[in-house]
């Protein structure tokens, strides 16, 4: 929503999934400079995606009244601008030395998983949603393309709280990290 009024704009900023749809679909819901300001207003080392946004991110840095979000947006480029999904899942898998990974999976979940080519299963299987999802961030190219795509599409009408924990947070990052970003088809339930 956007309203003029005296010499000001309003807006609404966007939620996490809000933005995660406008960023992965063509809908287009809110511009990009709306994107900017939900960008500039989270932590900057929370995993967003901001790939397609690089470029207007750029620009806002040199427009920008606020230093505060100069900064903020200045660290986020830093942390995520020129990041590819192979070097974002060995970020994460390898952080510091003597830290644990932060997308692990256990030896025992690997080797159930591993023979499996439909991520749908994986996402529906008995285990815990954390390792499921690690495992799927992991392991997102080796499964089919489209199927990913689905998987993603799907993921984005659940419920808002379900899909804001940080594993996912990686999830949605790494996808977005994925060549050929395509277009999604989401409809929200």
């Amino acid at each position: 929503m956007v309203a003029f009024g005296d010499e000001k704009i309003l807006y609404k900023v966007p939620t996490y999934v809000e933005y995660l749809i406008n960023y992965f679909t063509n809908n287009n819901d809110f511009s990009s400079s709306i994107a900017i300001k939900f960008i500039a207003q989270q932590t900057s080392n929370t995993p967003l995606p901001i790939k397609k946004y690089i470029n207007q991110i750029k620009t806002e840095i040199h427009n920008s009244d606020s230093e505060k979000e100069k900064i903020k947006l200045e660290k986020r480029l830093r942390n995520y601008g020129s990041l590819t999904y192979d070097g974002y899942i060995k970020s994460l898998q390898y952080p510091a030395p003597n830290k644990e990974s932060r997308i692990y999976v256990s030896s025992q979940i690997k080797s159930k998983f591993k023979n499996i080519s439909n991520p749908f299963e994986i996402l529906n299987a008995e285990e815990k949603s954390i390792p499921k999802i690690n495992y799927l961030t992991q392991n997102l190219k080796k499964f089919d393309r489209k199927i990913v795509d689905k998987l993603v599409s799907t993921l984005l009408t659940r419920d808002e709280n379900q899909i804001s924990g940080s594993h996912y947070r990686k999830f949605f990052m790494a996808y977005s990290l994925l060549d050929n970003q395509k277009s999604l088809n989401i409809t929200k339930k």
